[in-house]
């Protein structure tokens, strides 16, 4: 990779989160993975200064419970002046800030973090985003094929690295305590990572759980209805009623990302 820069501002009045944040920053920066990524780093106080400035931010880290403007303003303003910025929110109170957004529909707005446990939560997160910007589609996988037998696998030793274009995953399905990437070029890799711990290390806002069972590449969706999904390959997924709502608003908001690239 190139030497690339990537510009992200801080919007919070409180001091210690701007420290706390910046070691974050610091500790990404030391990644082999983004040791070749200029990370420019902001900070403001208030949402005034923020718009006092003329400079653009790639991402901003926003308090949700701010003086003078308040986050979701601030947010509302930034959307109006610059629409590719994407919005990391701050919150102290869950059940605040989730109402707030459900209620004020701001595509720039790509996570939320609660503050209780934001550290971890938050490297991965942003690490996500500076994927999606740059375009960094490739993740190390360690895994076995079909042909190894049960008890081969039972050995991690055993496994096999490699490194998978994440916009070429199809899908991921759970079978009992393994989970099998499938791919476009019908490849299939056979993993001991969870469906979750997957929805967490692939791209924020490519993948979504169909099922208990399942995670879908949204790139390869031709059709969504109330009960199933029919991917390009015309595969047909169960598409549960737990995971609906969720699933569709994560779609489109996968959808409103892409038509601003």
């Amino acid at each position: 990779m190139e030497n690339t820069t990537i510009k992200i501002a801080i919007i919070d009045d409180n001091p210690y989160w701007h420290k706390e944040i910046i070691k974050i920053i610091e500790h990404i920066k030391s990644i082999d993975e983004f040791n070749k990524i200029s990370i420019q780093l902001s900070s403001f106080f208030y949402g005034r200064e923020y718009f006092e400035q003329t400079t653009e931010y790639e991402i901003i880290i926003l308090d949700y419970e701010m003086p003078e403007l308040t986050g979701i303003e601030i947010a509302q303003k930034i959307e109006a002046q610059n629409s590719t910025t994407k919005i990391i929110f701050l919150s102290g109170y869950d059940n605040i800030l989730q109402p707030a957004l459900k209620a004020n529909s701001i595509p720039n707005v790509v996570d939320f973090i609660i503050k209780e446990d934001f550290a971890k939560q938050l490297i991965h997160r942003l690490m996500k985003v500076i994927k999606r910007l740059l375009d960094i589609n490739f993740i190390k996988v360690e895994h076995f094929t079909f042909e190894d037998n049960f008890q081969y696998r039972q050995n991690e030793k055993n496994a096999m690295v490699s490194f998978i274009d994440t916009k070429k995953i199809l899908l991921i399905q759970t079978q009992g305590k393994e989970t099998t990437i499938y791919t476009l070029e019908e490849k299939c890799f056979v993993t001991k990572t969870t469906l979750k711990s997957w929805k967490e290390i692939l791209p924020e806002l490519d993948f979504g759980i169909a099922n208990k069972s399942t995670l879908v590449n949204f790139k390869f969706i031709k059709i969504i209805n109330s009960k199933e999904i029919i991917l390009i390959n015309n595969e047909d997924i169960v598409l549960a009623r737990f995971y609906k709502e969720q699933f569709k608003n994560e779609y489109l908001k996968y959808r409103e990302w892409e038509a601003k690239k």
